[in-house]
């Protein structure tokens, strides 16, 4: 692997610099306007891509890899929890797996049919890279539309394994076409290792680094060293013959899980609040770069190939949704017959099945295509399937804000969900009280009149909180608890209020590890905790 420091030049440098500058503005001024980034950024992208001087981005395949994609990756897999992932983990790894594989065949089969001469083995590489869907958009869509936590848990899970599962398989296909024909024992070896290999370098480097936080103290350099893990954790895979990706995906799942219990409130927010950025700054850089690409890339092509893309971007994207359609078919029947819980209903697995829009994942892997073959010859029609994976990314991005509106004329909802986060609410206003009772009940407890004021404020606002969930589990129930606010409680108070939050934040995670609480909601409602934690430390 030729060191990255050697393939990042000084112009390549500052195009990446100015690019993604433009990238964040473009997403702030959508955010601004309250609709998606994807589809302004990927226009943004084009649009700059069109100007005859505009800057061209010569990626070396391993820069990409390395510099954006592992990062990225861990930064997407650290919000599927690993609770979440167990609970719906057939589904996940039968899409995420399966369904790459199967959609890889025959995405590559259709290409075949199109592209003349071009090997079979790089038509499949072709499909491994259409093969993971975009977290960030799918989540995103998914909640908007208001689906319920385990059909966004399955989408959110696909969405995250599916990018090791691809580009792992991308690997193969890769190397098939620069040996020109592997048998099916060489492909089994070569999978074999990459998982195995990469599973057990994610799994010794995240444990390293959960050790690592629940001994230091430092929340700088815990957070600092978290910051730089992706890229040890790829190169070390990849040095073993692992699958990098594999690894990072891997990590981010155990750190995630782990962190959210030992980390302590001060290091979550830190932590989420990096990697948020983090991951919102390389999603935006990602997408405007497959926009400037698109023009870029079409340029490149002969006059025959340009008409081959404008046949392949129609097409594979056909065979892409009906090989997601038939795949989820296909096992929505054989999952009714087996015993499990949870299942989702015809209904769910029509709006999965429509689900599949991908994104940054996709085109950047493009661009990680090999520039050459081991024997020196150029990598078979490596523009041309650039050219053809940013369309087929660009229309799938257009197609994704459909999902919503399928979601309400099918009327699946979330509103189990709704009712499990109220119950939820009511559980911890009742243990912060009990809190509050055994903490007043101490011998040692100040009892002047102002602390007895304080007690009086908290238990009202405590009560505020039980009737507010049962009004929600209970439409028309009527309120006799007056108004209390906490934040008008006097130091007197603090150390009260500090009780019942860390009493709050030891109910959300004992319930979580016992198995009653989904991820998802732990995250969030820790994440309110932590922020009145932070509030009342000042």
């Amino acid at each position: 692997m030729q060191p990255v420091t050697q393939l990042i030049t000084e112009e390549v440098l500052i195009d990446i610099s100015v690019l993604t500058m433009f990238a964040v503005l473009v997403a702030m001024a959508a955010r601004r306007f309250g609709v998606g980034t994807a589809i302004p950024l990927v226009v943004a992208g084009v649009l700059v891509g069109l100007f005859p001087d505009g800057p061209v981005l010569a990626l070396h395949p391993e820069t990409v890899l390395v510099v954006i994609l592992a990062p990225l990756v861990f930064g997407e897999a650290l919000g599927l929890g690993y609770v979440d992932f167990k609970a719906a983990q057939r589904p996940i790894l039968i899409l995420a797996i399966g369904l790459v594989v199967v959609g890889a065949f025959a995405i590559g089969w259709v290409a075949s049919l199109i592209i003349p001469g071009i090997p079979f083995a790089a038509a499949v590489a072709f499909g491994a890279i259409l093969g993971p869907t975009d977290a960030v958009s799918v989540s995103a869509t998914a909640k908007r539309a208001g689906l319920s936590h385990r059909l966004v848990t399955i989408l959110e899970g696909e969405s995250l394994v599916n990018d090791g599962a691809a580009l792992t398989f991308l690997r193969v296909a890769v190397l098939a076409t620069s040996l020109g024909s592997v048998t099916a024992g060489q492909v089994g070896v070569i999978l074999t290792e990459a998982v195995v290999f990469g599973v057990v370098v994610g799994l010794v480097g995240g444990f390293l680094l959960v050790l690592v936080i629940r001994k230091s103290k430092d929340l700088l350099a815990v957070n600092g060293l978290i910051l730089i893990a992706p890229f040890p954790l790829y190169l070390g895979a990849e040095w073993i013959e692992g699958s990098g990706i594999l690894a990072v995906v891997v990590a981010a799942i155990v750190v995630a899980h782990q962190h959210t219990k030992h980390g302590g409130f001060r290091s979550r927010l830190h932590f989420d609040t990096i990697w948020s950025q983090i991951t919102y700054v390389l999603q935006a850089a990602a997408f405007v770069f497959i926009g400037l690409e698109i023009p870029n890339t079409l340029r490149l092509l002969p006059h025959e190939q340009l008409i081959w893309v404008l046949v392949l971007i129609p097409t594979i994207w056909l065979t892409m949704v009906v090989v997601r359609f038939a795949f989820l078919f296909i096992y929505a029947l054989v999952i009714r017959l087996l015993p499990a819980t949870g299942k989702l209903s015809r209904r769910e697995w029509l709006v999965a099945a429509w689900a599949g829009a991908r994104g940054p994942i996709s085109g950047l892997a493009a661009f990680s295509l090999p520039l050459t073959l081991d024997d020196g010859e150029a990598f078979p029609f490596r523009n041309l399937l650039i050219a053809a994976t940013l369309c087929v990314v660009f229309l799938t991005l257009l197609l994704g804000p459909t999902l919503a509106p399928l979601a309400r004329a099918l009327r699946v909802t979330g509103d189990a969900d709704q009712h499990a986060r109220a119950e939820l609410e009511a559980a911890l206003a009742r243990v912060s009280l009990d809190a509050l009772e055994e903490m007043v009940s101490e011998s040692d407890w100040d009892r002047t009149a102002e602390a007895e004021r304080a007690v009086d404020i908290l238990t009202q606002s405590a009560l505020r909180r039980i009737d507010r969930a049962m009004e929600a589990l209970e439409p028309g129930a009527v309120s006799e608890v007056d108004e209390a606010h906490p934040h008008t409680v006097k130091e007197s108070g603090d150390a009260l209020r500090r009780r019942m939050l860390q009493a709050e934040e030891a109910e959300v995670l004992r319930m979580r590890d016992e198995g009653g609480l989904t991820d998802s909601l732990t995250q969030e409602v820790l994440g309110d905790i932590d922020l009145r934690r932070r509030a009342l430390e000042g």
